[in-house]
């Protein structure tokens, strides 16, 4: 072999040698890269079932309040019928209270006028 053609070996080998660390450096850092994109797609798949589950919880509990609200509602009006009714009693306590002080006006005169 010639010395120039033992150079141009040396240096396709130096070549292939460096081509062949560069290929072992992409295949290690394709390797990590697959992991970590396995990592990830099982977070992924970690925070949509978290995701679900967090949008059922939260779709109960406004099932929860709508019932509530509906029973909420219920009570204003029970409230509201007690008031009505209280109203009317207290109406009606009133005119009673009327009549009696009349029936007392009338017993009293009669018996201030000597009528006993």
């Amino acid at each position: 072999m010639t010395p120039e053609e033992k150079e141009r070996f040396e240096r396709i080998e130096r070549i292939v040698e460096f081509l062949a660390s560069n290929q072992a450096q992409i295949t290690a850092a394709s390797q990590d890269h697959d992991a970590r994109i396995a990592e990830n797609t099982k977070q992924i798949a970690q925070l949509t079932e978290l995701t679900l589950k967090i949008g059922h919880i939260v779709e109960i509990q406004a099932h929860r309040m709508d019932e509530l609200a509906q029973r909420m509602d219920g009570l204003a009006h029970s409230i509201d019928g007690l008031t009505h009714r209280m109203d009317e009693l207290a109406e009606s306590q009133r005119r009673t209270d009327e009549r009696l002080n009349t029936l007392i006006n009338v017993v009293e005169r009669y018996y201030s006028n000597g009528k006993h």
